[in-house]
């Protein structure tokens, strides 16, 4: 009786299990097959939005990525070489693993998602590698008031006007920075220049004073297990490169809840670190003094949380790091690919008094950097070339909406395809050679431009987005690129290694396959 029921019991178990791992295999076939054929299916209709006529399980548009990397080119170099073929197109559909979305590519869809944001497109939560160290913020929230105010407020203080009275200590950040790159000689650029924007954003929103307290020394567990002994400094950029590396991570996209329940590693191991990071840096914050500070001009505002308050000011250390670092070796590595145009920016620095030895504090003054045409236009071709962030944030579909006179769904997923705008041969002649001077007004190639027809359109620029949502820092960044590059450029010599400046499809947007080496004297 009792081995009756045993076995009963037994054969019930197992057809639960076997019901369970069938009811496993028809969700999955229906994620990974039906969703995908379906999406595809809904806007191939529609003679405005372009759909790969070829089309891989699992991988999706993944393979054209994998394809510019194991051919030793810069992974999103297939987006710039496709931009004639995808600028016919208003929207675009694209498939990474098991994420649909809508690509925006022409100007008129830009124009119009403007219109709907954010009361009918809004941001998408979508909270992936290196998105999770933005939780909370503005960057990743969906649009309400507080978020708007607390928008408002970074802005204010950050913007063109604000923002420059933090120059002085740039300044000092960058002489301090130099003095130790040509020392060390030969070094990877991307690794130093994301060091170094860290440095300089949290001298600026965090204080001044905690540049002392930065030499304490945190945990850090490897994927491996190992443990190291960190500066906060030091800290960052391993994060940074752990959640950037959990973002391409197979199981984040086909087992999505393993990565939202940081269930298993490396998700809990990277959760155990960034737990460490954030709790350093309440520290810190509690011991700064500098009532200049970002922090300290915030934290009595009754109505802005300061853990709300934290949160949005690690966001802009971490987005903005990237976003700097990734510009200003995209320009020096260009500039030293094409000579002249690092010779018209060396005169020009030089004819306006900024060369070595100059004293920098009164050469680089906020009226100084405007009076520098070639430096902002050399700012603008790189973000224009090569930009930080190959594509922007996800929006979502609040409601049903037509775009483009397609209609569109409540729940589809959106996002800005900044490169194919970038590579639009009707908004720029010869997109896919690096001319700074196409932002010159008076040179004469913007003016061959101009008899050729072609102009970039305002919604062509997307280097920090569109609509209510767009980068609350760009003015601060933008003020920040060309001061560094300025002092760079003019304070030290630099030479990339060969290898990598005759590489033509070399570029160095986030998560890129190049590691940069520059020999700094």
């Amino acid at each position: 009786m009792v081995i009756a029921a045993f076995m009963i019991s037994g054969y019930g178990i197992l057809k639960g299990l076997i019901a369970v791992l069938v009811l496993s295999i028809i969700l999955g076939f229906y994620d990974i097959v039906m969703k995908p054929t379906l999406f595809r299916r809904r806007f191939s209709k529609y003679p405005n939005v372009y759909v790969r006529p070829t089309f891989t399980f699992l991988v999706g548009d993944f393979d054209k990525a994998i394809e510019d990397e194991t051919s030793n080119r810069i992974y999103y170099q297939h987006i710039k070489e496709e931009a004639a073929l995808r600028n016919k197109y208003d929207l675009k559909v694209d498939i990474e693993g098991k994420v649909l979305t809508l690509s925006l590519i022409s100007d008129r869809a830009m124009r119009e998602y403007v219109a709907l944001s954010p009361n009918k497109i809004d941001k998408f939560r979508w909270l992936k590698g290196p998105m999770k160290i933005e939780i909370g913020s503005i960057s990743v929230e969906g649009t309400s008031t507080e978020i708007l105010n607390r928008r408002k407020y970074l802005s204010s203080l950050l913007g063109l006007n604000a923002g420059s009275k933090y120059i002085p200590q740039m300044l000092s950040c960058c002489e301090e920075y130099v003095q130790k790159l040509k020392t060390k000689g030969k070094v990877q650029f991307m690794d130093e220049m994301l060091t170094f924007a860290f440095y300089t954003l949290a001298c600026i929103l965090f204080g001044s004073d905690i540049k002392l307290l930065m030499g304490k020394k945190h945990s850090f567990k490897n994927e491996d297990g190992t443990i190291e002994e960190l500066t906060l400094l030091e800290y960052f950029c391993k994060i940074e490169q752990a959640f950037m590396k959990e973002f391409t991570n197979p199981i984040t996209g086909l087992l999505p809840i393993i990565s939202d329940l940081n269930l298993i590693d490396p998700f809990k191991t990277n959760q155990r670190n960034f737990q460490i990071y954030r709790k350093a840096l309440n520290e810190m914050l509690a011991q700064s003094k500098d009532n200049e500070s970002i922090w300290a001009q915030l934290k009595n505002k009754d109505d802005y949380d300061q853990d709300k308050i934290r949160c949005d000011l690690q966001m802009y250390v971490f987005a903005g790091a990237e976003s700097i670092s990734h510009n200003i070796v995209s320009a020096l590595y260009f500039l030293k690919k094409f000579p002249d145009s690092y010779a018209k920016l060396k005169k020009e620095l030089n004819d306006h008094g900024i060369h070595k030895g100059a004293d920098f504090n009164k050469v680089l003054t906020i009226d100084k950097l405007d009076e520098l045409e070639y430096l902002s236009c050399v700012v603008k071709e790189a973000l224009r070339f090569d930009p930080p962030f190959p594509q922007g944030y996800f929006y979502t579909a609040k409601e049903d909406i037509t775009l483009c006179d397609v209609p569109i769904p409540k729940g589809t997923i959106m996002k800005h395809d900044y490169l194919s705008g970038s590579f639009n041969e009707k908004s720029y002649l010869r997109p896919m050679e690096f001319i700074p001077d196409r932002f010159n007004p008076e040179s004469e190639f913007y003016q061959e431009s101009v008899k050729s027809g072609v102009s970039p359109e305002p919604y062509s620029k997307r280097f920090f987005g569109m609509g209510t949502r767009r980068c609350p820092g760009q003015s601060f960044g933008v003020l920040q690129c060309k001061l560094i590059i300025a002092y760079l450029v003019s304070s030290m010599d630099y030479e990339v290694d060969s290898d990598l400046l005759s590489n033509d499809y070399a570029g160095f947007g986030l998560g890129g396959n190049f590691t940069p080496y520059f020999t700094i004297t």
